[in-house]
Formats: structure tokens, C-alpha cells, sequence
């Protein structure tokens, strides 16, 4: 609230008091003036510490604020929206301050025009240790606006960070799932493959624990040419190409089947032919009864 020299009346800075017509009654109300401009300059000076304390009480707040952002930060910055609310918060508190400044320069006007007009109630000194100590607040607030501007590039490049991470993360964990898909395929055919072998192994175990399950070579050889005129492997297998290929006569009258070298004129092997499954009728040309040697 601004005080003109019109509310003082006939005081005039570095002047004596002049009494005109009306002598002490005169005086005793220039007096009381005195002492009421005096009375508002201290409400004012109250004014100024009470919003030196508000101020205060902000920056204590910001401080706070800052504080909360920092313990938000180390808790891995999934607040976001609560960062972004507390900058708000800054922002109007900002707002509030400034607001406040201003007063305050209105009121340092008040109270230096009062100052001036009240032969030395208040000294240069004091008002200059206020005006120093908005003066100082001003700077601590711009300070602190600075610092909050620097947290919340702080915060925008660690969210950066945090996408970037959680994008890495994600491509890492779809990596891990079709490797884990691959290694449970890999496991199942192992597992039947596994189960294979152990059959086999079984049956292995089997065949070993039967003496004489297992014939040689020898023995299939014997068994499958086990021929009476059979001597060797190659006499073996030429009596089969002679009885495939050779000449074959079927006596109709005797029924006799003969098997003749490759000559066609010596007999090689014969035997007795019959129309049924048991021996009482020998064959009696009822079908073919002669084949050349096949070419």
C-alpha cells in the first residue's frame, strides 16, 4: 500500500516542525499524524516479514518438492504422472513467488517512501538489509526453478532410457521363448529317440540271453542250399540257374520231370511228378509237358 508525502502533512524531511495559529493544538495534531504514519510503516515492515516468510515457507516447499522427485527417481521412475504433477506444482509456486515479489517491490516502495517521511524511524541500513534479503530469496528462487528444470531433463532422458530398455527386454524375452520352444522340441524328439534305443537295446539283451538264437552265416547257407548233389556255393548256385533256365520234360506216360544240362541232352535232375497231394496217381499229362532252355 502506497503512502504519499499527502498523509504527512507539514513534516518535511530535515525540516523543524513549524507551528502556525492555534500553537499546541497545532502541534499535538501534527504529533498524532507522526504517530500514525509511524504505526503504519511498522504494519507495513510486519507485512514484509510475514511475506519474507512465505516465501521462505515456498522455497521450503520447492526444496521438498525436489526431494520427493530425487527419492521418485531412485525408485526406478514409474511416477511419471506424479513427476509431471509436481513440476505443475512448480510451476504455480513459481507463479505464487513472483506474485509475491511484486508485492513486496510495491510494499519496499510503501515502505520507503514512509521511511523517508519519518525522520529516521527506520534507517537506510535496515531497509537496504531487506531490500537484500528479497534480493537473495529472488536469487535462491531462480536457483531452485533452475534445478527443477535440470531434474526434469534428468527424468525425460532416464524414461528414455527406460523404453529403450524395456523395448531391448521385450525383443530379448521373444528370443528366449522360441529358443525355449526349440530346446523342448529338441528335448521330445530326444526323448523318443531315447526310447528307441532302449527298445532296441531290449530286444539286443533278449537275442543275447538265447544261445543259438542268433545262426551264422554258415548255417543260413546250409539251410537254404542244403542240397543232396550240392557240394559248393557255386554248384549250389548253378543246380538253380539249370532248374530256372535249363531244358524240362514231363514224361506223360511215367510222369517224370527232367531236367537237363546245359547241353540240353544230359539229364541233370529228375523227379516223380503226381496229380494229387498224395502219391497214388502219377501224372498223366495233363498239362505242359515240355520247355527249351530259356535264352
Amino acid at each position: 500500500m502506497a503512502v504519499g508525502k499527502g498523509a504527512i502533512g507539514k513534516w518535511a524531511i530535515g525540516k523543524e516542525p513549524v507551528v502556525e495559529s492555534g500553537g499546541a493544538t497545532s502541534v499535538s495534531s501534527e504529533l498524532t499524524d507522526s504517530y500514525a504514519i509511524l504505526a503504519l510503516a511498522e504494519s507495513e515492515l510486519a507485512d514484509s516479514y510475514t511475506i519474507r516468510a512465505a516465501i521462505a515457507s515456498e522455497l521450503a516447499d520447492a526444496y521438498a518438492i525436489q526431494a520427493a522427485v530425487s527419492a521418485e527417481l531412485s525408485d526406478s521412475y514409474a511416477i511419471t504422472g506424479v513427476v509431471a504433477a509436481v513440476l505443475a506444482d512448480g510451476y504455480l509456486i513459481r507463479s505464487a513467488i513472483a506474485a509475491e515479489l511484486a508485492d513486496s517491490y510495491v510494499i519496499r516502495a510503501a515502505v520507503s517512501s514512509v521511511l523517508s517521511d519519518s525522520y529516521g524511524i527506520q534507517s537506510s541500513g535496515s531497509v537496504a538489509a531487506e531490500l537484500s534479503d528479497i534480493y537473495a530469496i529472488r536469487a535462491a528462487v531462480a536457483t531452485d526453478l533452475a534445478d527443477s528444470y535440470a531434474i526434469r531433463a534428468v527424468i525425460g532422458a532416464d524414461l528414455s532410457d527406460l523404453y529403450s530398455i524395456s523395448t531391448s527386454a521385450s525383443a530379448e524375452l521373444d528370443d528366449a521363448y522360441t529358443i525355449i520352444a526349440s530346446a523342448a522340441a529338441l528335448l521330445s524328439d530326444s526323448y523318443l529317440i531315447r526310447a528307441a534305443v532302449s527298445a532296441d537295446l531290449s530286444d539286443s539283451y533278449s537275442i543275447a540271453s538265447q544261445p543259438g538264437a542268433c545262426p551264422t552265416a554258415e548255417d543260413v547257407a546250409a539251410a537254404v542250399w542244403g542240397h543232396a548233389t550240392a557240394i559248393g556255393f557255386e554248384d549250389k548256385m548253378m543246380i538253380c540257374s539249370a532248374i530256372l533256365r535249363n531244358k524240362t520234360v514231363t514224361d506223360p506216360i511215367t510222369g517224370l520231370m527232367t531236367v537237363y544240362d546245359v547241353d540240353g541232352v544230359t539229364s541233370l535232375l529228375t523227379a516223380q511228378m503226381y496229380e494229387g497231394v498224395t502219391t497214388d496217381q502219377p501224372y498223366r499229362g495233363a498239362g505242359a509237358e515240355r520247355r527249351e532252355r530259356l535264352a
